[in-house]
């Protein structure tokens, strides 16, 4: 069990805060979170092109009972907004890398769970300019 250094993995003491306003801060989040313990570190997620927030982020403590102090801040608002908290997990990590189209370093347990993934996969489809499919391929 951890005391106050933590040498867990770090997913274990990980939080996904949503819900967030596009424009709030790291420094924001921070000050949300120090009240659970202590924090290691802060991201929000934002775009690439704008640099605004795509409206959740994660949380990083330094010990494991940090986090279920985190879990009572749900519904608590930064900038007149209640957020969002939740325990990050394995999975969920797992499933965003495969979203992203990134590669885990993880493996699936039995074939036949990874084929029938497969079926369910949504296509994407890119658009053109005028919102419509394209009619050749992109080269």
């Amino acid at each position: 069990m951890c005391m106050n250094v933590c040498v867990c993995p770090r997913t274990m003491r990980l939080m996904h805060s949503g819900l967030l306003v596009v424009d709030a801060s790291d420094q924001d989040l921070y000050d949300f979170f120090k009240e659970a313990g202590v924090v290691d570190g802060v991201r929000i997620v934002r775009d690439k092109k704008l640099s605004v927030g795509l409206g959740f982020g994660y949380v990083a403590f330094k010990s494991v009972s940090s986090v279920g102090r985190a879990l009572t801040l749900a519904g608590k608002t930064i900038s007149d907004r209640p957020i969002r908290v939740k325990r990050c997990t394995p999975s969920t990590q797992v499933a965003s890398m495969a979203v992203k189209g990134k590669k885990s370093n993880t493996t699936t347990s039995s074939s036949s769970s990874s084929s029938s993934s497969k079926k369910h996969a949504k296509k994407v489809v890119v658009l053109d300019h005028r919102g419509k499919k394209p009619r050749h391929k992109a080269r």
